[in-house]
């Protein structure tokens, strides 16, 4: 048949038929805690271990069939007398296993990956053992294989990311204002390496270029925020004036939303025609006041002189 389309009107579905309709949902972990299936409770003289159920229920779906388990479940690794061995720990859907009181999808231990008869493998672990090894030494050698899956959020803020523990672990949210994606990551929400970029007050008698388009926002691990300035020229486009080595304002260049507590410091350059002096701009997080003085000596700052500096500074908050 080259061409068919499904559900159909008040037929059922087959077991294939609905593992295809919902392979948009993915296979994998639903991460409601961080020790979802965790792999727990190894025990040498019994050559066992266990599959957490995490912070009460561990939850997984598996070609669209759910599986869950609620309490600890143990699992068997033997020891070997010979050669090397894997045991793959997974969930296995199995349409033979409809009719089990637990549901077609099972926990299962076995060397080799289960496959053929319309089965589904999901794997969580894959464990190596040795003759003569202990299991505890076994799974220092673990191979993870958990796959988490979990929605993809978007809000207009970073201030209405909703709150990280009634999320499942791995759940990604976009925040239009900074288009930024943000993670759940155990209780909190982590950025994933990117970088907002805002812009920077309209300075009288100045033009601001920045050629990363703005004032870089990036926030750090802690929580904190780290905002910078990158290879910025500021050019003089109002009345000339003459600048010396004490600090004269400039103008105000942070936003509110970006200010911060103390001040930065950082080398500058004025540029004149061909001709450049070395020179320091100051930049007062709190009242996002930015000052520039020469290094030596005095000069007219006159139109289309240039000031090129970059800084950095914590936002507040």
């Amino acid at each position: 048949m080259a061409e068919s389309s499904f559900p159909v009107l008040e037929q059922p579905l087959t077991d294939q038929q609905w593992g295809q309709v919902t392979a948009g949902l993915g296979s994998g972990v639903l991460g409601a805690s961080a020790g979802n299936y965790a792999l727990v409770g190894v025990n040498n003289a019994t050559n066992s271990a266990q599959l957490s159920a995490g912070g009460g229920m561990s939850q997984a779906i598996v070609s669209g069939y759910y599986h869950r388990i609620d309490a600890n479940h143990s699992i068997s690794l033997p020891a070997i007398s010979s050669g090397t061995v894997t045991y793959y720990v997974g969930l296995t859907y199995d349409p033979l296993r409809h009719a089990e009181p637990t549901g077609p999808v099972s926990i299962t231990v076995t060397t080799s990956k289960p496959s053929g008869g319309g089965k589904v493998y999901l794997p969580l672990y894959e464990v190596p053992r040795q003759p003569n090894e202990l299991l505890t030494d076994a799974i220092k050698k673990v191979r993870v294989r958990r796959v988490l899956i979990a929605p993809t959020l978007s809000v207009a803020s970073v201030e209405e990311l909703p709150d990280p523990g009634t999320m499942m672990q791995g759940t990604l949210c976009q925040t239009s204002n900074l288009n930024m994606i943000w993670r759940v990551s155990g209780d909190r929400w982590v950025p994933l390496n990117a970088t907002g970029i805002l812009s920077p007050f309209d300075m009288g008698g100045w033009r601001i270029v920045i050629p990363a388009g703005g004032i870089e926002l990036t926030y750090l691990e802690d929580g904190r925020r780290l905002a910078k300035i990158s290879n910025a020229q500021i050019v003089r486009t109002g009345a000339e004036f003459t600048q010396g080595t004490s600090y004269q304002a400039m103008g105000t260049l942070i936003p509110d939303s970006l200010r911060g507590a103390g001040a930065a410091q950082s080398q500058a350059t004025l540029a004149v025609a061909a001709a450049t002096y070395p020179g320091a701009v100051r930049l007062d997080a709190g009242s996002g006041v930015i000052q520039f003085r020469l290094a030596t000596g005095s000069q007219t700052i006159m139109p289309d002189h240039v000031v090129l500096f970059s800084a950095s500074w914590i936002v507040a908050g």
